[in-house]
C-alpha cells in the first residue's frame, strides 16, 4: 500500500511538473531560459558563453571547458557512481521536491558494482530532505551547502553562477526525468508494453533476417511469459524483488524493414516512428548505417548495436552504440600491423567498384598517409561490377612480390585458386575476416596457407570468453538454428543487455539514463563471447577495441585431420 501511494504521488507530482513547464516554454523567454540552463548543464558556459569558473576540493581553480553538470550527474540527470563516490539524481522531480527516498530505488542502488565504504554507507543512509527552490539550488552549487543547511562532500564543485544562468539551469533541471504517463507514450512507453524496433536495409537476405528474428521471437516470447507470471503473482517472492513488479511491462518489436535507395530511408523511418513510436532501436543489420543513425540522433532515440561493417565513425553520436569501428577499425589495424614490418612489399588494394570494401580501402589509404615517415605505397586493384573473376584474374598477382588486400565478399574470396598448389614465395595476402563472413563460413582447412592472413575483430579462436558456449546452448534449448552465428549471438547480446538496463530504470523512463546504464554494463554484462572484450564508459560509442592479424595456419579447426 504504501509503495502504490509513493508512486502515486510521484506520477501526480511530475505531472503537474511537466504541465507547467510546457506551459512556460511557449513562452519565448523560459524557452531562452531553458536554452540557457541546458548550454552550463552539458558544457560549463554560462549565460554570455563565456566558461564557468570552478573551484574543485576546495581550493582547486578550474572552468566550465574541464567539468559541468553533465560530466558527473550525467546527461539524463540521473546521477551515476564516479571514482567511487556515489552522485545522486538531481531530476526535476527529485530535487524540487521533498525527497523521502522510495524502497525499490534504494535496493536499486545497494545491488550495484562494488562500493567504497563511503559510498554504502551514503547508500544505506538516504533520509529525507527538504525541497530546494531557485535560491537554495544557488547556495548548493556555489556555496556546497544542501537545502537542509549540511555541507555537500567536496567531490561536488563551487560553480561561479550569474543570476541569468541561475534562473536558466533551475528551468533546465525541472525538465530532467519530468516524465509521465501523458508523456511516456511519446517514447514507446504504455501502461503495459514497451515498444522497440529493429532495423533491416534492403541488402540483408531473407536468411539473414530469418535468423536474427528467430532470436528476437524466443527472446520476447519468454521475456513476456516471465512478466505476465510476475504480475499475476505480485507477492511471489520474499524480500525486495516484489518491489520491482510494478515498473515491469512486456516488449514488443516492430520490424522497420527500409526499402530503396538511402536517400530514401528517412522518410520511411519517420513514417515507421509516426505509427508507433518506440524506446530503442535494437540490433537490426544493414551494409551503410548513415542515414539510419542521422535519423536516432536527430529523434534523441537510442539506436544499440546494430550488425553494419560502415557505423558512422567520422562523429561519435549521442544516441548510437556500436559493436566497434567496423571496417576503419580493421583498416587502422592492418595499417598498424603493416608499420610495424621491417620490409613490406607495395600493397595491392583489390575490391569491387561501389561497394562497401572501397571504403574500407579509402580508410586504409588515409591511416598509411597520415604516417609520414611510411615508406609503404598503394596502389587499387579495382573490380567492375559485372566482372567475374578466376584464375586468369588470381595467377599473375599471387606470383607478384606484392602485399594483396583483399575487400572483398564470400563470393569474390572463393574463385581464389586453391593457394597449396601455387608458389606464394612472392605474394603476401591480407583479407578482411568479417566480408568474407568467416564466422559463419569457415573454410575448409586446404585454404588455409600461411602467406594468408585474416584481419579479425573478434575472440582468438578457442580461447572465446565462456558465455559463447552458454549463448549457443540457450538458443539449441529454445529451438533457434544457429544459421548465422554472428548475427544470432550479437543479437542475443543486445537483448541481454538491454534487459539488464530496462531492469534498472525501473519507472524512470529516460532514454538517456538507458543508454549511460549500457556504458557501465557492456564490460561486465553478457559478453556472448564473440569479442575477446566489450567495454563502453561516458560518451564512448564502441565497445570492441581490439583487433588482431592472424596467420591463417592458426584459424585450423583443432579436430582438422590435416
Amino acid at each position: 500500500m504504501f509503495l502504490r501511494e509513493s508512486l502515486i504521488c510521484s506520477m501526480i507530482k511530475a505531472t503537474t511538473f511537466l504541465l507547467l513547464l510546457f506551459l512556460d516554454l511557449s513562452k519565448p523567454t523560459l524557452a531562452n531560459d531553458f536554452q540557457i540552463g541546458k548550454r552550463f548543464y552539458e558544457k560549463g558556459l554560462l549565460a554570455d558563453s563565456t566558461p564557468v569558473s570552478v573551484i574543485l576540493q576546495g581550493d582547486i581553480k578550474a572552468n566550465g571547458h574541464l567539468i559541468n553538470c553533465a560530466s558527473c550527474h550525467r546527461s539524463s540527470g540521473y546521477g551515476d557512481g564516479e571514482g567511487g563516490n556515489y552522485v545522486p539524481p538531481i531530476t526535476g522531480p527529485v530535487l524540487f521536491n521533498e525527497y523521502a527516498p522510495e524502497r525499490q530505488h534504494i535496493f536499486r542502488n545497494l545491488y550495484q558494482d562494488v562500493q567504497t565504504p563511503a559510498t554504502r554507507a551514503q547508500v544505506h543512509d538516504l533520509k529525507q530532505r527538504a525541497a530546494y527552490n531557485e535560491q537554495l539550488l544557488n547556495r548548493a552549487i556555489t556555496s556546497g551547502i544542501n537545502s537542509d543547511d549540511e555541507q555537500l562532500s567536496l567531490s561536488m564543485p563551487r560553480f561561479m553562477l550569474d543570476k541569468a544562468t541561475l534562473k536558466g539551469l533551475t528551468v533546465y533541471l525541472k525538465s530532467l526525468g519530468a516524465q509521465n504517463l501523458d508523456s511516456l507514450p511519446k517514447i514507446g512507453v504504455e501502461p503495459d508494453i514497451l515498444h522497440f524496433a529493429t532495423i533491416f536495409t534492403p541488402d540483408v537476405n531473407p536468411a539473414e533476417k530469418a535468423a536474427i528474428m528467430a532470436v528476437f521471437n524466443a527472446y520476447l516470447k519468454r521475456k513476456n511469459f516471465n512478466t505476465i507470471a510476475a504480475q499475476k503473482k505480485p507477492n511471489y517472492s520474499s524480500g525486495y524483488k516484489s518491489d520491482f513488479v510494478y515498473a515491469q511491462r512486456q516488449w514488443q518489436l516492430h520490424e522497420w524493414q527500409l526499402t530503396g535507395s538511402a536517400e530514401q530511408w528517412p522518410k520511411q523511418l519517420a513514417a515507421f516512428y509516426q505509427a508507433k513510436s518506440v524506446f530503442s532501436v535494437l540490433g537490426g543489420k544493414g551494409q551503410r548505417w548513415q542515414a539510419i543513425h542521422d535519423f536516432c540522433e536527430q529523434r534523441s532515440l537510442p539506436c544499440l548495436f546494430p550488425n553494419t561493417p560502415l557505423p558512422v565513425t567520422a562523429k561519435a553520436g549521442e544516441y548510437t552504440l556500436y559493436f566497434s569501428k567496423g571496417l576503419q577499425g580493421e583498416a587502422d589495424s592492418l595499417a598498424t600491423h603493416l608499420q610495424s614490418l621491417d620490409d613490406v612489399s607495395p600493397v595491392v588494394q583489390i575490391y569491387r567498384a561501389n561497394s562497401v570494401g572501397e571504403v574500407a580501402a579509402r580508410f586504409l589509404d588515409n591511416r598509411l598517409s597520415k604516417k609520414q615517415s611510411s615508406k609503404i605505397t598503394s596502389s587499387d586493384l579495382i573490380i567492375t561490377e559485372q566482372q567475374r573473376l578466376g584464375a586468369a584474374f588470381w595467377e599473375p598477382l599471387l606470383a607478384q612480390k606484392k602485399t594483396l588486400v583483399l575487400w572483398l565478399d564470400r563470393d569474390d574470396f572463393d574463385t581464389l585458386p586453391s593457394l597449396s598448389s601455387i608458389n606464394l614465395q612472392q605474394a603476401s595476402i591480407f583479407v578482411s575476416a568479417s566480408l568474407i563472413d568467416l564466422k559463419n563460413k569457415p573454410l575448409s582447412p586446404q585454404r588455409y596457407n600461411k602467406a594468408l592472413s585474416f584481419i579479425w575483430p573478434w575472440a582468438l579462436p578457442n580461447h572465446e570468453p565462456k558465455r559463447l558456449y552458454r549463448a549457443r546452448a540457450w538458443m539449441r534449448s529454445r529451438g533457434v538454428p544457429m544459421t548465422h552465428e554472428l548475427e544470432q549471438l550479437n543479437t542475443f547480446f543486445v537483448l541481454n543487455v538491454v534487459d539488464y538496463a530496462m531492469h534498472d530504470l525501473l519507472d524512470r523512463f529516460s532514454r538517456e539514463y538507458s543508454i549511460e546504464i549500457i556504458e557501465r554494463i557492456t564490460e561486465n554484462a553478457l559478453n556472448p563471447g564473440l569479442y575477446r572484450s566489450m567495454s563502453l564508459g561516458p560518451k564512448q560509442r564502441f565497445a570492441v577495441k581490439k583487433y588482431s592479424i592472424l596467420n591463417a595456419p592458426l584459424l585450423i579447426p583443432e579436430n582438422s585431420n590435416r
